[in-house]
C-alpha cells in the first residue's frame, strides 16, 4: 500500500510486543512477518517508556514482563500497594460484594475493565456483582466483543483477548492467582490484564 501511494516512501514500521500474543501457532520473531524481507530492511528497535500507564503501573507492568521472560517463574511480582496498584486476598464467597465496593470508590467519569482469566469466570462473576453494583445506579455488562468494551456507561466484565489495543482508567482484575505463569499464553494474558490500565490496577486473589 505504501510503495503505491509513493514509491519513495515505501518502509513499513511494525509495533508489538511478543509478550501480549494470547493465540497459539501465531510468530515468534519479527523476520517471521516479512519472509521476503532482506536482513539489512528488519531493523528492530526496543521502545523502553511507557507513556500511558501511572509510574507505578508501569513499573509493574514491567516487572511482569521480566518474570514472564525468566525460564521457570513461578509467581508474579509482588505489587507494591499504593493508591495506583493494590493486592487483595478476598473470599470467593465474598468477591462479588468486595468488588462492588471497589466499583463504588471509582468517579462515575472513569471507564472500568473487571478483567479475569478466562469468560467463564467473567461471565459468573458479572452475574453475582451485578446487583451490589445496580444499587449504585451503575451498569454492568459482560462483553466478549471489543467494540463494546469502548462504551464508558458500562462497568465491563471480559477476559484479556478482546481487551488487546484497548486501555481504561481502572483494571481490576479478580482471579489474578488463578493465571498459571507458567504456561506462555496464560502468562502472556496476565501480561495484558495488568498493561491495560492507565490510573490504577486492583488485582485480587481469591
Amino acid at each position: 500500500m505504501t510503495s503505491m501511494a509513493d514509491p519513495q516512501r515505501n518502509a513499513v514500521t511494525v509495533v508489538g510486543d511478543f509478550k501480549q500474543q494470547l493465540y497459539a501457532g501465531t510468530v515468534r520473531e519479527l523476520a517471521a512477518c516479512f519472509p521476503y524481507a532482506q536482513p539489512s530492511e528488519l531493523q528492530a528497535a526496543t521502545l523502553e517508556e511507557n507513556k500511558r500507564q501511572h509510574p507505578a503501573l508501569a513499573e509493574f507492568s514491567a516487572r511482569l514482563r521480566s518474570a514472564i521472560t525468566a525460564l521457570g517463574t513461578a509467581s508474579a511480582p509482588s505489587a507494591q500497594v499504593s493508591r495506583q496498584l493494590e493486592e487483595l486476598r478476598v473470599s470467593e464467597q465474598d468477591l462479588a460484594c468486595r468488588l462492588a465496593d471497589i466499583v463504588a470508590d471509582i468517579p462515575n467519569t472513569k471507564s472500568i475493565a473487571v478483567i479475569a482469566p478466562n469468560a467463564e469466570l467473567a461471565q459468573q462473576l458479572e452475574a453475582a456483582a451485578r446487583p451490589y453494583i445496580e444499587s449504585q445506579f451503575r451498569e454492568t455488562r459482560f462483553s466478549f466483543d471489543n467494540r463494546d468494551l469502548v462504551k464508558r456507561l458500562y462497568v465491563h466484565f471480559t477476559e484479556p483477548k478482546p481487551t488487546k489495543g484497548l486501555e481504561f482508567d481502572v483494571v481490576i482484575a479478580p482471579y489474578f492467582n488463578r493465571f498459571d505463569l507458567h504456561e506462555p499464553l496464560q502468562a502472556h494474558a496476565a501480561y495484558v490484564t495488568v498493561s491495560r490500565p492507565r490510573e490504577r490496577l486492583v488485582l485480587i486473589h481469591t
